[in-house]
Parts: structure tokens; C-alpha cells; sequence
């Protein structure tokens, strides 16, 4: 699962994006990725960015080992997943239910502009990667 993690000291916030195809070795590889970019302090938040163009390929067990391993920032920072699609909504939603021992702080919204508003960001303070989106197929010579 190709992503990106983008740490942004001047609005305390860590910036994760996916793209391409999410499978159980790129989720883990993520999630390790993660804990060695941190530990983060309690003023950063969390926004993790599910683009629309992900196709899915990660299973509920993987979610749930990857729900199980320790926390990267603080319980108390706010954590805000982006996921338009509805397995991406689900999956991450089953992710902050089996993680919601750890933390309470989770939200997972349908759309980046409901995230800029519950982290009080503004969009265009954000890095965010635009997906590439294929044209139709050229027709046949």
C-alpha cells in the first residue's frame, strides 16, 4: 500500500495518505512506519487520508492486529480518518472499535472538509497528494 506520512510541526499535525492497493503487508508496513516516526507528543492530531482511488485488499484479522499494537501518539491527541469509500469507511470504523480501549479520540468522516473542521485546520494549509485519474482507454487503431 503505497502512503505517505507527512509530520507538520507548525500545525501539530501528522499527515498519513494511501493510494493504490491496501493490502495486509502494506497496512502493517504503515503501521510500523508510523511507530518509527514517533512517539509524538500530546499537542499532535492525527489526520489519515484514504484517497478515493485505494482499492481495498486488507482483511478484518489484519485490521484488528493492527488495532492491537501500541498506541504512536498519545491517548488524548485526536485522531481523524478520512475514508469516502464504504469499505474504507467500514474498515476503518471496525479499526477505531477494536483500538477504542486505548483511546476514545477517533473519528473516522466521509469527507477532508468535515476533518479541517473538527481539527480546526484549514484545507489549504494541508500537502495533500492529488490522485492520478485515468482517462478512458484510447480506442483501438
Amino acid at each position: 500500500m503505497p502512503f505517505s506520512i507527512d509530520i507538520d510541526d507548525v500545525n501539530s499535525l501528522v499527515l498519513s495518505q494511501y493510494w493504490g492497493v491496501a493490502d495486509n503487508a502494506g497496512f502493517l508496513g504503515y503501521l510500523e512506519a508510523m511507530a518509527t516516526a514517533g512517539p509524538f507528543d500530546e499537542r499532535f492530531r492525527l489526520l489519515a487520508v484514504f484517497h478515493d482511488d485505494v482499492i481495498f485488499e486488507v482483511d478484518a484479522n489484519t485490521v484488528r492486529a493492527g488495532a492491537a499494537m501500541p498506541a504512536v501518539l498519545p491517548l488524548t491527541c485526536k485522531r481523524l480518518i478520512v475514508a469516502s469509500q464504504p469499505l474504507a469507511f467500514g474498515l476503518s470504523r471496525m479499526y477505531t472499535l477494536e483500538a477504542s480501549d486505548k483511546t476514545e479520540q477517533y473519528t473516522v468522516v466521509e469527507n477532508i472538509a468535515d476533518a479541517c473542521r473538527l481539527l480546526d485546520l484549514d484545507v489549504s494549509q494541508l500537502k495533500l497528494r492529488v490522485p492520478k485519474k485515468l482517462g478512458p482507454p484510447s480506442p483501438a487503431l
